[in-house]
């Protein structure tokens, strides 16, 4: 948890988080997901790949639209 909040928000973000969870005495549903099973640090970077393998498939939806003569 603290190493995926020292990458999101920096040092200071991560011990406020680290403080709650104590506070608390609990890891919440969301800080669970987002912090140690799906880490929200690591999802960002693996968006440029997924686009990637989506266009290498033949998918293109997801880019900007361009009419044809007007790029």
């Amino acid at each position: 948890m603290e190493r995926v909040c020292c990458h999101v928000h920096g040092k200071e973000f991560a011990n406020q988080c680290l403080n709650r969870i104590r506070e608390q005495g609990i890891v919440s549903v969301a800080q669970w997901y987002f912090g140690l099973h799906y880490t929200v640090d690591l999802m960002a970077e693996g968006n440029d790949w997924y686009l990637q393998l989506l266009e290498d498939f033949g998918f293109g939806w997801f880019k900007k639209y361009e009419p044809m003569g007007e790029a």
